[in-house]
């Protein structure tokens, strides 16, 4: 995990940190994950072993979630295990966007733009 998302103070800091490393770590791996995102690398004899590819992401983001909900930052309603789920696949969606179907415009832009949804979905 990004030593910067570890280091972050706050909140907002935490989701835009985390969501830069989830889109540097895809850039590093284009290749592989033009395999994965088209299922044609993947054999599997069970579709749960596949879903299980994102679970340490979700639990992580969980664990945060969790934090900065007992630090009054996030909406306390919000179930973490949930909105980890969905954070993930929406940034997943969002690499995909950037990376596979080559964007126009820039990362930084996607990064920007994602971080400013995620934290104004999650602000207590």
């Amino acid at each position: 995990m990004s030593q910067s998302l570890l280091e972050s103070k706050t909140f907002e800091q935490g989701v835009k940190h985390g969501l830069r490393a989830a889109f540097c770590s895809m850039s590093e791996y284009l290749d592989i994950y033009n395999i994965l995102i088209n299922g044609c690398a993947v054999v599997v004899a069970d579709q749960k072993d596949l879903r299980t590819l994102f679970d340490p992401y979700y639990e992580l983001l969980e664990t945060y979630i969790e934090k900065w909900q007992a630090d009054g930052a996030v909406d306390a309603k919000l179930d973490p295990k949930i909105t980890s789920r969905l954070i993930v696949s929406l940034t997943d969606q969002a690499v995909d966007d950037y990376y596979i179907q080559e964007s126009a415009t820039t990362v930084e832009t996607y990064i920007e733009n994602l971080t400013r949804f995620v934290v104004k979905a999650l602000k207590a």
